[in-house]
């Protein structure tokens, strides 16, 4: 990124923007070679969803769709980076009929390597997770994170439920 000038540094993933405009900055604030550096790429790194909603002035509109769409909010997304309304916006952006499902906050389970190394435990919670999607009567949960989309994708295929998990921005883009 070192020789690219850019205005915002975009990703899909609410744990790689983490590490983006977190973590990078703590492991390298002693490095004074790159400090400066990182903190600039920090600084202009934005979740997706954000980017859409906050910069580019997208809006919720009403839907007339029968099926219901659930979120859920990833950990790094949330937790980290204090966003919610973001990617709910965008699937109310998208024409989607949203409903909230209960805990949609709870981890999924995913946890980076947390269910491969704790495969069982993260069943559990992923179970837990899954029953509130099935529970929200959505055909469709989206979130803003691959690793829960792979996490709750096999919860919920395990169930053979056919709900479909999909990334927030791909709501979105379907509907352009």
């Amino acid at each position: 990124f070192k020789e690219s000038e850019f205005d915002y540094l975009i990703t899909p993933c609410a744990s790689c923007t983490a590490t983006l405009k977190e973590l990078w900055p703590v492991m390298y604030s002693g490095d004074r070679d790159i400090a400066g550096e990182i903190e600039t790429i920090a600084s202009k790194t934005m979740d997706i969803a954000e980017f859409l909603v906050d910069k580019c002035g997208v809006k919720a509109m009403d839907s007339k769709k029968e099926e219901i769409v659930t979120y859920h909010d990833p950990c790094h997304l949330k937790n980290s980076l204090k966003l919610t309304a973001q990617p709910r916006t965008l699937i109310q952006a998208a024409g989607e009929r949203f409903k909230e499902m209960s805990e949609a906050g709870t981890c999924c389970g995913c946890g980076g390597t947390f269910n491969i190394h704790h495969y069982q435990m993260s069943k559990t919670i992923g179970g837990r997770k899954a029953d509130n999607i099935i529970n929200s009567g959505a055909g469709t949960v989206a979130t803003g994170c691959p690793a829960c989309m792979m996490q709750m994708t096999d919860m919920l295929s395990r169930r053979n439920t056919g709900i479909r998990v999909k990334h927030v921005v791909e709501l979105y883009a379907n509907s352009l």
